[in-house]
């Protein structure tokens, strides 16, 4: 279970090394010190410098948080870091399952890096990479010019506007946000694919569906078997083509050893039904 000690402001790095060299190993799984990377703009470009998440917080994973207090408060030095509160349980509070998620979601090796950001102002869209894309929606402040926003998080019983440091395409490149680009990329093009074959199949529906109200519309296609109400037809004929636009049908007709391909008026035909 993960807890959170709380120390005076400033000395988060000596209690996190009392506890790395006075207790015993195997009474906890880790203790760290949360970090992001802060982005501060000189000359026009952004500039990365690290610093603590949550001033006067170190956090310990840990099944025997008592056996850890009891060894800890008998630490002369010990006594005079941690930050004075009323209540001695408040020195190790644990946190619930939303705080323990939000730090695997944004930390790697105990570090938040930059979010990349990038805003289409014509499209009215943002584009995000990196620890605020899972927090977007939590958005308070998204300040691009200075490089940081404020998300609205749940910690320690209240809400709290945790800083996230912003980097853009002025600020020059990272390694892992232009793989994110390339990545990104790559998924458009599908996408884009994607979208013409369904429009092209779409397309495709719409045509076969005309086709087909064209056939419901005269009752006959190329190839039935028709009649023509004219005493110059008197037999059955063959569908050779269909022209709606003209009101018009090619029939053939044998004549003179062969077949003949005549027109006639689309009113004037009937498809024919055989029944044997």
């Amino acid at each position: 279970m993960w807890y959170v000690v709380r120390v005076e402001t400033g000395k988060e790095d000596i209690v996190k090394e009392i506890i790395e060299k006075s207790v015993d190993k195997s009474l906890y799984d880790r203790v760290f010190i949360p970090v992001y990377e802060n982005v501060w703009k000189k000359a026009g470009r952004g500039n990365i410098c690290i610093e603590k998440m949550f001033p006067g917080y170190v956090f310990l994973d840990t099944k025997y948080i008592k056996d850890i207090y009891t060894y800890m408060v008998k630490l002369p030095v010990f006594a005079h870091i941690l930050k004075e509160l009323d209540d001695e349980d408040e020195y190790f509070v644990p946190l619930n399952e939303d705080e323990v998620k939000f730090f695997e979601n944004v930390l790697v090796d105990n570090l938040m890096t930059v979010s990349y950001v990038k805003k289409n102002v014509r499209k009215n869209t943002l584009k995000i990479y990196g620890p605020l894309q899972i927090y977007r929606n939590n958005i308070k402040k998204l300040d691009i010019p200075h490089r940081r926003a404020l998300a609205t998080i749940n910690f320690m019983g209240k809400e709290r506007n945790v800083k996230f440091g912003l980097w853009t395409d002025a600020d020059g490149k990272l390694d892992w946000i232009e793989d994110y680009k390339q990545k990104d990329i790559s998924e458009e093009a599908e996408s884009d694919k994607w979208n013409i074959d369904k429009l092209l199949n779409k397309k495709r529906i719409i045509n076969n569906c005309n086709k087909e109200d064209e056939i419901e519309k005269i009752g006959f296609k190329v190839g039935d078997i028709v009649q023509v109400d004219n005493e110059l037809y008197q037999d059955v004929y063959v569908v050779k083509s269909i022209d709606d636009r003209n009101g018009k049908v090619k029939i053939l007709v044998p004549m003179f050893g062969t077949e003949v391909g005549i027109d006639v008026e689309i009113e004037r035909i009937k498809k024919e039904n055989l029944c044997y």
